[in-house]
């Protein structure tokens, strides 16, 4: 008897043009469900601005050969959507006192891996006159990402 309530319920609805959506619940993933190792060279000034929000500024950081061990920048963490933006100078020379070089911003989505708003500005000199090569790779991105990601989570 409980089925047919059951079924006859669902016939109805159906009947009925209705339509219900039904989400799936968000199992939160653990800090270690993702590739990546601690960055242990380098400088990192960590920034907790609320529970789903933490930022990060770096200079040195050596855990990537393609960043050198010239290099400065920023990073932000959105916990909760576990989306990570990065803005990188990886360092050529110094024109103005500071790091001045090829200049990398890239936002990530940690869950899918996937690489938005992607810009590359290759440093051309002092003078703006020179060449500089620089190639980096998405995979070579992702993994640099995930590095700060898993420094990030180790501070908070």
């Amino acid at each position: 008897m409980k089925h047919t309530k059951h079924l006859l319920l669902s016939l109805l609805i159906l009947l009925s043009g209705c339509t219900f959506i039904i989400e799936e619940e968000q199992v939160p993933m653990d800090r270690d469900d993702f590739p990546g190792t601690m960055i242990t060279d380098g400088y990192i000034e960590f920034r907790q601005e609320d529970d789903d929000e933490m930022s990060a500024y770096f200079v040195d950081l050596r855990n990537q050969p393609w960043v050198g061990d010239n290099n400065e920048g920023h990073v932000q963490l959105d916990i909760d959507d576990l989306e990570i933006d990065i803005e990188l100078v990886v360092g050529v020379t110094s024109c103005t006192g500071a790091i001045d070089g090829h200049r990398i911003e890239y936002e990530v989505d940690l869950r899918t891996d996937r690489i938005d708003d992607k810009e590359i500005t290759l440093f051309k000199g002092c003078n703006n006159d020179e060449s500089y090569p620089f190639e980096v790779s998405n995979d070579e991105l992702l993994a640099f990402a995930h590095d700060l990601y898993h420094t990030m989570m180790r501070q908070s």
